[in-house]
């Protein structure tokens, strides 16, 4: 049955010598150690009166005092055995001596993934963190990932961090493994944008407010207004009666009546504002104009009417967004 052992860099190590006579043919079953660079392995001997012998990587057995130190690297045989005062061999231990110098492989992604800008790198207020470590001989011991003052630490290969939801917190993961080799992710700094933009119609043009209605003219100009002083406004929508308006923008060509309008915006990280429709009525006619003459008069011989000075008359003008002035003139 094959056994492995993994021992940290810090820990002292022993191998138990086999004392046994042996026979012809004799071995123990193979074990197999995993050591940092340059680890001491001290062969212990289960008697007194007991001699140790070992090679590494075949050869001829020679005697070994106290034990032995793994090379810098690579996969070897360690073979052990004693020997008593008459000569007698103990079986032969075979163990397999894995040096492992190699950090662990360490990655770390954040999700959804940030947006780079001049102003830096930018994540919404509820973006995660997943590190994920590998390692082979040795095997993955801890892993932790922190951003500011949250942390996440582990014992297996994978983590996973809520980053903070304000703020500028620096990123960073770090993972050892079973003999003590530790690897360290570069520090990344982000900054969180939490907040939607600040979004806004404006009209442009001709236009009054009556009671709660805004009537304006067919050559109103209706633009959407975005602002985001964080990741920075990525795209903005205007809406007309239920359709979008390419360009975000309308100018002029609007039919006589009632039309609903509606905005959005939404910043780098997606972060999303809306605006409350916005009810609005085309005026495209003029005021409509009655008179009258509030003088007598007679009909004269050519059907004509005819009045003694001085003349009264009377101008009414009527529309739905008002009156602004009127004017009239006689004989032109």
């Amino acid at each position: 049955m094959k056994r492995t052992w993994i021992v940290p860099a810090f820990v002292p190590l022993f191998l138990l010598v086999p004392c046994r006579p042996s026979t012809a043919a004799e071995t123990a079953s193979p074990a197999e150690l995993v050591v940092p660079p340059g680890a001491w392995v001290e062969l212990a001997l289960p008697a007194e009166g007991l001699t140790v012998e070992a090679n590494l990587d075949g050869g001829v057995l020679h005697p070994v005092d106290g034990g032995l130190r793994a090379p810098a690297s690579g996969d070897h045989w360690l073979v052990v055995a004693s020997r008593d005062a008459a000569g007698r061999r103990s079986p032969l231990s075979w163990t397999r001596l894995r040096v492992d110098g190699e950090a662990p492989e360490l990655g770390i992604v954040v999700e959804p993934e940030p947006v780079a800008t001049e102003t830096g790198l930018w994540i919404p207020a509820d973006a995660v963190a997943r590190a994920r470590a590998t390692d082979a001989p040795a095997g993955v011991e801890t892993l932790v990932v922190t951003a500011g003052e949250a942390r996440s630490e582990t014992t297996g290969p994978e983590a996973e961090l809520a980053l903070p939801s304000s703020g500028a917190p620096t990123l960073t993961a770090e993972t050892r493994d079973a003999v003590g080799n530790l690897r360290t992710t570069d520090p990344v700094a982000l900054q969180v944008d939490g907040a939607p933009p600040v979004v806004e119609i404006v009209l442009d043009g001709p236009q009054i407010e009556v009671g709660d209605r805004l009537i304006a003219t067919p050559a109103l100009v209706a633009t959407v207004r975005a602002t985001d002083i964080a990741s920075g406004v990525a795209t903005t929508t205007l809406s007309i009666d239920g359709g979008v308006i390419e360009g975000s923008s309308r100018s002029g060509g609007w039919q006589p009546g009632l039309h609903t309008l509606a905005a959005s915006a939404e910043d780098r990280v997606g972060n999303r504002a809306e605006v409350s429709e916005r009810r609005i009525e085309i005026d495209g006619d003029g005021p409509a104009l009655s008179h009258r003459v509030l003088t007598h008069g007679v009909e004269g011989a050519e059907g004509q009417a005819l009045y003694r000075p001085p003349v009264e008359v009377s101008i009414e003008a009527t529309d739905g967004a008002g009156v602004e002035s009127v004017q009239w003139s006689s004989d032109g």
